[in-house]
Order: structure tokens, then sequence, then C-alpha cells
């Protein structure tokens, strides 16, 4: 065999199995970091395996963003947009826009709703697919900060567990949570805090603080 050849082979082989003890150590520290648990040896390999590409796809981002390991690591792209863009965008579309006028001599040249204390912290739904309660939840803490000039963290886990026209944690609604918080209300997250799954409805109405 070619020496040149050989070498390359050697040198092949000695980065593939670096990279496999460098990713075998990120990964019991991301399980460990992230309380990760699978069920089977077999789920086990398999997350292994998807942790492994991510990292060499974060290793050849090319992009303006940074790119790194957090708690999705473990997902394939396809199974991080199934569970978390789950917008029914079919029922979106039917819903009636209306046309609002607006004089655009009165606009700023720039303005930053961050700064106006409109939008509040970061959060994180876990492994419930509940994009469509964090949607409509922000805007309305948004509007409520808006007119009152009072910022209240909303329950987003009232809507999973009792919001009966969309599925909890499976998918929802963002025109039928509206109409549910404008029937029946929403209470604070601090009184009915989120958990990340479906449960019992423990809707107060004497709790309520934004009808």
């Amino acid at each position: 065999m070619n020496k040149f050849i050989l070498l390359t082979l050697l040198s092949l082989t000695f980065c593939v199995e670096q990279f496999e003890r460098f990713a075998f150590i990120q990964f019991q520290k991301f399980l460990n970091k992230y309380n990760k648990k699978y069920d089977t040896v077999a789920e086990y390999l398999l997350r292994f395996e998807v942790f492994k590409k991510n990292l060499k796809r974060f290793s050849q981002n090319k992009t303006s963003y940074k790119m790194g390991i957090n708690q999705f690591t473990d997902l394939t792209l396809t199974e991080f947009r199934k569970r978390y863009f789950n917008l029914n965008m079919k029922l979106l579309n039917k819903i009636n826009n209306k046309k609002v006028s607006v004089n655009s001599n009165d606009a700023p040249e720039s303005w930053n709703w961050v700064d106006q204390g409109v939008l509040g912290r970061v959060e994180d739904q876990g492994f419930c697919s509940s994009s469509w309660v964090f949607t409509t939840v922000g805007n309305v803490e948004a509007l409520n900060k808006i007119k009152t000039k009072n910022f209240i963290y909303l329950s987003k886990q009232q809507l999973i567990d009792c919001d009966e026209m969309s599925m909890g944690c499976e998918e929802g609604f963002i025109e039928t949570a509206f109409e549910y918080l404008t029937e029946y209300g929403c209470m604070t997250e601090e009184d009915y805090p989120y958990v990340g799954y479906e449960d019992t409805c423990k809707y107060d109405p004497s709790k309520v603080v934004l009808r």
C-alpha cells in the first residue's frame, strides 16, 4: 500500500477516535446538565448518534449566529420542527384580517419594544409543544403592558389545561386561545405556574387578573 495512503488512513482513524472520545464526554455532560434519561439502550445509542451529527454540524457552521450544545442537541431537525413548530397554519389563514390605517408620518425612525419593557423574559416551553400558548399569552402580556403600563406574567399552563378547543401539548390554535381568554380571563403565572405537560384544569375565576 502506498505510504501516503497508509499515513492518511492512520490519521483519519486517529481523528475519528479523537472525535468519538470528545463526543462521548460532551454527551455525558449533556445528559447530566439537562437530566436526560432514555428508556432503552437502543434509544440511548440513537440519541448519541444524533448528538454526534449535531456536533459536526456545529463545527461546520458558517452562519452569522452561534451554534452550540443545548437541551435540544439530541433531536434531529425534523424532530425539533415537529415538536416546536406546531402552529396550525390552516386555521391561521382563515382568520379575518382587519385593515388598520396608520399615519406613517408620525412613526419614529426606530422603536424597540424590549427597551419599552413590553416583552417578557425568554422562556423555555420544555418538551411540551406549546408554542401556540406562548405566542398567545406573550401577545396579551405585551398589549396589557402597553395599555396599563404594568407588566404581568400571565399563565400559560391555564391554556394548556383548560382550552378545550385545543389539544394541550399536542397542538393548539391561537384563535381559539384568544377566544378562551376573552370568555374566561387569565390567571397569573404565579397562581397557575407552567409545568410543561397537560394536567387537570385548575381555573379559578376569583384569581383572574385580565379579561
